[in-house]
C-alpha cells in the first residue's frame, strides 16, 4: 500500500484526507481505508497533529463497518470518541464547532460496531449514551431500536443472559455479635445485607460518621410512629386474637395459682398492657422504645383508672431492660408486639432473647410463642398497557431490602410455585446464630421469576394464630392453584358465590395492619414449567435474605434506590391508562383535522415511562417531546419507544420542562399546539404541575394549544377520624397524633370516619391557562353539615376531565363524578 504511493508523505495531511473521504463518498471502503492509513502514517512518523484527526477515525470506522471489519471499526470509533471530546473541551463556548458532531457519530459507530460484533447489550448501552447528550440524534435512535430488537431476539433463542459481576454472597453464618467499639463503621458495607456483627445504638449514637444522620432518623421515626399505630388500633383481627391470647395465658397462670407478672414489650398506645390488667394481671411492664408511644401509654393507662401500683410505662429499648431497676421482679408471661411485616426487623428476637435470658422465669408463657415464615417465587411485571409495550419498567424493580405491605391479587403479580415454608422461629429459645438453608422451587408455570413473596403465621397460644398470608394461601384456605392468581377455585362449577364467599372469609380474617412482604432478586430468571430451582434462604435473627446463587439473569436490576416505585402502580391502573388513550386520539384527530398541513406537536410534561407520548404517536401526532427530569426515567422512556418502533416521531428529553427553551434539548422552534400531563398526586398540584405547565406555556407551547386533562375541580367534605373506645378502653387522648402539618394520601374506606359535611366543590383548574388568575386561591367555603360529631380532618378529591367526554374522579366510595352522592 505505501510501496505503491512512496510519495504520499510529501502531500499535505488535508490532501490525504481528501482523497480519503473521496474515495469514502465513491463508496470505495477498501481504498478510504488505504487512503487514511497513510494520513495516520504521516502524522506518526512526523510527529505531526491536527484538530480534525477525530474525524478522520470516524470516517475510517463508517469504512471498517461497511467492510464488516468490526473489531477495528471499535477501535477507530473509540479513538474518534476521545479525540472529539479532547476538542469539544478546547473549543467550548464556539457555536461553529463541529466537535459535539463528531462526538456524537462516534457514539453510532461504536454502537453499530458492537452489533456487528454480535454485542446487542454493549450497543445499546452505547446508543444510550450518545441520546443522553443529543436526543434527536436519527442514526442514535435508529441504532437503540435495533440493539433492543437483536436483545430480545437473543433471549428467545436463550443466548444473552447476564450473571452478577461479583460472585454471590458470602455463607451467612456464626453466632451473632456486636462490632468492635472502634470499626470504622462507615467503610462497613455488608453486600449481602446480613453481616453477623451487628450495629449496636450506641456505636450508632455516636460515630462521628452516623450519629446525625441516625439521630434525624430516630427523631423522624419518633414523629411518625404514633400516627402510624393508628393503623393497629383499627385492625380487629390483631387486637381480639392477642386479647383472647393474653386471655388465655392469664387464665392457665391462675389455674396454677400464681400471681401473673407481665412484661409487655412494644406497648404502643397500652392496649395490650390493659388487656393483660383486665384479665387479671397483678402487675404489668409496659415498655417502648419509642417516646411518644410510652407518653401515650402512660396517659392512657391513667385515663382507664390504672394506677401506678398496677402497671410500670418503661421509655427504653427492650434489649436496655434491666433487672430491678426497670422491671421490679421476674415475670411470667411476656407479650412481645414488636412485629413489622419482614418479621425480623423490628427487633422481636433480640427483645425476646435478652428478656427469656435475663427478665422473666424459666417457665415464662410467651406470646407469640413461636413464628413459621413461608416463601413464594413469583413474577411482578408490567408488560404493556393498552397494547404498548412498557416492559423497560422492569429493570428498576429493586429495592435495598424488603418491600411490605405487598398488595395481593391479579394486579399485583403472579405465583409460579407453590409455597415453601423456610423457618420456624421457636421464641423460647430464640436462635443466637445467624442461619443459611436452601429450599427447593419446583415451578408449575412458565414466567420470568424476579421476586419472592414472603409472609408469617404467629403462633400465640393453643390454637390462636395470626398470619399476613395472601388470602388463599393461609392455613385451611385451600392451599395453592394455578387456575386463580388468588388461589381460590376458579372452575366454571356454577360456585362463583361461594368462592366469592370464602374471599371474604378470609379477608375478614387477617389483620389489617400486617402484610405479605416482597424482596426483589437481582434480576429476572426464566422458568418452564417443571424446571426446580434451590432458593437460598438466609437470617442473622434482625433481617431475612433470599436469593439464586449463580443464576443467569434475563436482565439485571439496576439498583437506583431513588427511582420512583409507584409508576408501577401508576401503570397497572388500566381504567386511568385508557381515559388517557381515548382523549388523546380524540383531541389529535381534532388537531389534524383543522390544521392537516401542520399537525400535531405533542409536549409530554412529566412523561415518565413515555406512555403519553407513545399513545399520542400511536394517535397519529407528527412529533412528540417527552420531558422526563429523573434520569433513569427518561431511560426507560427511550428503550420504551424503541421497542415500539417510535424513534422517529418520539424523541425523549431528560430536562426540567419548566427550563425548556424553543431550539434546545430537542424542543421545535415552532413550539407546540397540544400537551399531555400525568403529574397529579392525591392533592392533585404537590408535584408543582401547575407552575410547570405555566413555564411551558410561556417558553415552548403555542397559544392555541389543548391540554389533556383539560381542566379538573376539586371538591371536600368535613369527616370525623376520631378514635374513642377500642376493646372497651377510652383512647381518646391517642387522637392528637392525628394531626400533620400537610395532606396525606390515603385509601379512605381504610380510615374508620363518618361523614360530617355534604361534599362541596373548592376549585376548580383549567391546564391551558385560560381561566387561571394568580398564582394561588384561598376560598371560604359554607359546608351544609348532616351530622353532628367532631370534625378534625378534611377528605380532598377531584375530578380530572380529561376532555368534553371523558371524566375520572379519586373521589371516595359512596361519590360520584361531580360530587354527587351514590344511593
Amino acid at each position: 500500500m505505501f510501496a505503491a504511493d512512496p510519495s504520499f508523505k510529501k502531500r499535505s495531511i488535508a490532501t490525504l484526507n481528501a482523497e480519503a473521504v473521496a474515495h469514502l463518498k465513491a463508496g470505495d471502503d477498501l481504498r478510504c481505508v488505504a487512503a487514511f492509513a497513510k494520513v495516520f502514517r504521516k502524522t506518526r512518523d512526523n510527529h505531526l497533529t491536527h484538530k480534525d484527526l477525530g474525524i478522520c477515525h470516524s470516517n475510517r470506522a463508517a469504512s471498517y463497518l461497511n467492510l464488516g471489519l468490526f473489531e477495528e471499526a471499535l477501535w477507530d470509533a473509540r479513538k474518534a470518541q476521545i479525540l472529539a471530546e479532547e476538542k469539544f473541551r478546547r473549543e467550548r463556548g464556539d457555536p461553529s464547532s463541529d466537535a459535539p458532531r463528531v462526538y456524537m457519530k462516534a457514539f453510532a459507530r461504536v454502537g453499530f460496531a458492537h452489533m456487528g460484533l454480535k454485542e446487542p447489550r454493549l450497543a445499546k448501552i452505547a446508543f444510550e449514551n450518545g441520546l443522553k447528550m443529543d436526543n434527536g440524534n436519527v442514526e442514535l435512535k435508529r441504532g437503540l431500536e435495533e440493539a433492543s430488537d437483536a436483545i430480545l431476539r437473543d433471549l428467545l433463542h436463550g443466548r444473552g443472559t447476564e450473571t452478577l459481576a461479583l460472585p454471590a454472597s458470602t455463607h451467612v453464618g456464626g453466632k451473632i455479635g456486636n462490632l468492635p467499639h472502634a470499626a470504622p463503621l462507615h467503610h462497613i458495607h455488608p453486600r449481602d445485607m446480613l453481616p453477623v456483627k451487628l450495629l449496636t445504638p450506641f456505636q450508632a449514637e455516636n460515630d462521628y460518621h452516623l450519629k446525625d444522620t441516625y439521630n434525624y432518623m430516630t427523631v423522624q421515626a419518633d414523629i411518625r410512629l404514633p400516627k402510624r399505630h393508628f393503623a393497629y388500633l383499627e385492625d380487629v383481627a390483631r387486637r381480639t386474637k392477642y386479647a383472647a391470647a393474653v386471655k388465655a395465658a392469664v387464665a392457665r397462670l391462675h389455674a396454677d395459682a400464681r400471681d401473673v407478672r407481665v412484661l409487655n414489650l412494644g406497648c404502643g398506645a397500652g392496649l395490650l398492657a390493659m388487656e393483660a390488667l383486665r384479665a387479671g394481671a397483678h402487675h404489668v411492664v409496659a415498655t417502648d422504645r419509642w417516646l411518644y408511644h410510652a407518653t401515650a401509654a402512660k396517659e392512657n393507662l391513667l385515663n382507664n383508672g390504672f394506677s401506678d401500683d398496677q402497671v410500670k410505662v418503661v421509655y427504653k429499648r427492650p434489649t436496655d431492660l434491666a433487672m430491678l431497676r426497670d422491671v421490679p421482679i421476674s415475670c411470667n408471661l411476656i407479650v412481645n408486639d414488636i412485629i413489622d411485616d419482614g418479621l425480623l426487623a423490628s427487633g422481636i428476637i433480640p427483645a425476646f432473647r435478652h428478656a427469656v435470658n435475663s427478665l422473666c422465669l424459666p417457665d415464662a408463657i410467651l406470646l407469640p410463642s413461636s413464628a413459621t415464615m413461608y416463601a413464594m417465587p413469583v413474577e411482578m411485571r408490567v408488560d404493556d398497557v393498552c397494547g404498548i409495550d412498557v416492559s423497560a419498567m422492569n429493570q428498576y424493580r429493586w429495592s435495598p431490602t424488603y418491600t411490605s405491605a405487598v398488595a395481593p391479587g391479579e394486579n399485583a403479580w403472579i405465583p409460579l410455585a407453590p409455597p415453601v415454608e423456610v423457618w420456624t422461629f421457636d421464641f423460647q429459645n430464640p436462635p443466637e446464630e445467624s442461619e443459611q438453608r436452601r429450599v427447593d422451587l419446583a415451578f408449575e408455570r412458565e414466567g420470568k421469576f424476579n421476586a419472592v413473596v414472603f409472609w408469617y403465621t404467629l403462633h400465640l397460644i393453643d390454637d390462636i394464630t395470626i398470619t399476613t398470608a395472601p388470602v388463599g394461601f393461609g392455613p385451611n384456605e385451600g392451599g395453592f392453584n394455578f387456575t386463580n392468581r388468588r388461589g381460590f377455585d376458579d372452575d366454571d362449577d356454577g360456585d362463583d358465590d361461594d368462592d366469592a364467599d370464602d374471599a371474604r372469609a378470609h379477608t375478614e380474617r387477617r389483620p389489617t395492619s400486617m402484610h405479605p412482604s416482597a424482596q426483589y432478586l437481582p434480576g429476572e430468571i426464566k422458568v418452564a414449567e417443571g424446571d426446580v430451582v434451590p432458593l437460598t434462604c438466609a437470617h442473622n435473627t434482625v433481617g431475612v435474605q433470599f436469593r439464586v446463587d449463580d443464576a443467569e439473569y434475563i436482565h439485571v436490576h439496576k439498583n437506583d434506590a431513588s427511582f420512583p416505585q409507584y409508576h408501577f402502580a401508576a401503570l397497572k391502573d388500566t381504567r386511568r391508562a385508557e381515559a388517557y388513550d381515548a382523549a388523546i386520539a380524540r383531541q389529535i384527530a381534532k388537531i389534524n383535522e383543522r390544521d392537516p398541513r401542520n399537525g400535531a406537536h405533542v409536549l409530554d410534561v412529566g412523561a415518565g415511562s413515555g406512555l403519553l407520548s407513545m399513545m399520542a404517536a400511536r394517535a397519529g401526532a407528527e412529533s412528540v417531546l417527552a420531558c422526563e427530569w429523573h434520569g433513569a426515567l427518561a431511560t426507560c422512556a427511550r428503550r420504551n419507544v424503541a421497542a415500539n418502533k417510535m424513534s422517529s416521531q418520539v424523541t425523549v428529553a431528560h430536562a426540567d420542562v419548566a427550563k425548556l427553551s424553543r431550539g434546545h434539548k430537542g424542543a421545535r422552534h415552532e413550539g407546540y399546539n397540544m400537551v399531555v400531563v400525568d403529574m397529579f398526586d392525591a392533592g392533585l398540584t404537590g408535584e408543582h404541575v401547575m407552575w410547570m405547565l405555566a413555564n411551558a406555556r410561556k417558553n415552548v407551547v403555542t397559544p392555541e394549544h389543548v391540554v389533556v386533562p383539560a381542566a379538573a375541580t376539586m371538591y371536600c367534605m368535613g369527616v370525623e377520624a376520631y378514635t374513642s373506645e377500642v376493646c372497651g378502653f377510652d383512647m381518646s387522648a391517642f387522637n392528637k397524633y392525628r394531626w400533620d402539618k400537610t395532606y396525606e394520601t390515603v385509601r379512605i374506606g381504610d380510615v374508620p370516619h363518618r361523614a360530617l359535611t355534604k361534599p362541596k366543590k373548592a376549585f376548580e383548574f383549567f391546564f391551558d391557562g385560560s381561566q387561571t388568575r394568580g398564582k394561588g386561591r384561598e376560598s371560604v367555603l359554607r359546608m351544609e353539615t348532616i351530622a353532628s360529631g367532631y370534625m378534625n380532618a378534611i377528605v380532598v378529591w377531584f375530578d380530572l376531565h380529561m376532555d368534553e367526554h371523558e371524566t375520572i374522579t379519586t373521589a371516595p366510595f359512596g361519590i360520584g363524578k361531580g360530587g354527587a352522592l351514590i344511593e
